[in-house]
């Protein structure tokens, strides 16, 4: 008998992308058990939505925020859910057909209960493949994102056969695509001090409880990943979030040893040299308007630091405050 799956899709202000990726969950092969909306924008969700589900025999429930919090609505979602497994999922993103289908099956090949999480690939169109092959080969050799000071898990434990060579541990998985055990989903939280668009919101999650719940990627599993223009912050924004939330994630998630602390200042500095590097090749202004929000919040942070141990101030107020 398959597990029973329910997906949690958090949405803000999108109903028409929303709608396809309804339609996409409505035509799979395994049906979901439940589908949960949260809402945390000003838009309202299409009114069709629960009439579909329920006419198709799965259990529908809508849930407004009054706050715009990806994080907050993935805690909803997380608390309301009662399947055996736990899908979460972005309003841009659409499911193949037998996506939940070979998802349950791989849960179900894990008889020991040992897989707390399982994570699927976000197919982006953003870049074309000679372009990507590039661009993930400079990030490897610039150290933008491939460091993981914390303890993973998945490393520790030891597959069943027919789980062999299709899941790889995990240090962190995509957002958009992320399940749980049910059991873990009852009880494993998203930091909510990342508020708003809550930029990384994923990856601290995984760093964290990664340490503790083995945590793994399904490579065969992608989801089609349909990047919106709208409810993302611009490039330059995106910069500064990119290291207040990084310096956010050491502070509080991983513990604030030394070399945790040289591990992000390089994956910074290699951060900031790719995308100088990308800017050059591809003449596109945004790419340097990233690299100039980084350093202004670099130069936030520094000043931060400069009056505390001048003045004897308060730590600084928390990453999120600026997502």
């Amino acid at each position: 008998m398959s597990l029973g799956v329910s997906i949690v899709i958090s949405t803000h202000d999108r109903p028409d992308s929303l709608t396809s990726v309804f339609d996409s969950v409505l035509r799979q092969t395994l049906p979901p058990r439940q589908i949960i909306v949260v809402n945390d924008g000003g838009l309202d969700v299409p009114a069709e939505l629960s009439d579909r589900a329920r006419a198709a025999g799965i259990a529908f429930r809508h849930e407004r925020l009054d706050t715009a919090s990806l994080t907050a609505s993935r805690n909803r979602g997380l608390a309301l859910a009662d399947g055996d497994v736990v899908l979460l999922m972005d309003d841009d993103g659409a499911l193949p057909p037998d996506y939940l289908a070979r998802l349950a099956e791989l849960y179900q090949a894990d008889h020991a209960g040992l897989v707390a999480g399982i994570g699927g690939v976000m197919d982006d169109p953003g870049l074309r493949a000679p372009a990507k092959r590039l661009w993930l080969a400079l990030a490897h050799l610039m150290a933008r994102g491939p460091w993981s000071p914390a303890r993973c898990a998945a490393r520790y434990v030891r597959l069943p056969a027919a789980l062999a060579g299709r899941l790889r541990p995990a240090r962190w998985l995509s957002g958009g695509a992320i399940s749980l055990r049910g059991q873990v989903a009852a009880t494993e939280r998203f930091e909510e001090r990342f508020c708003g668009y809550a930029l990384y919101e994923d990856r601290e999650f995984c760093l964290r409880v990664g340490r503790r719940r083995a945590l793994f990627l399904a490579p065969q599993l992608r989801v089609r990943h349909a990047p919106q223009p709208t409810g993302r912050p611009n490039t330059r924004r995106h910069g500064r979030m990119y290291v207040a939330h990084w310096l956010h994630i050491v502070r509080r998630s991983l513990g604030s040893d030394a070399g945790s602390w040289v591990l992000l200042g390089y994956d910074i500095l290699g951060a900031s040299g790719l995308y100088a590097a990308w800017a050059a090749m591809t003449l596109r202004r945004k790419n340097l308007l990233f690299v100039l929000g980084m350093f202004e919040e670099l130069a936030r942070q520094a000043a931060g630091a400069l009056r505390r141990i001048v003045f004897g101030e308060t730590s600084p107020a928390d990453a999120s405050a600026r997502a």
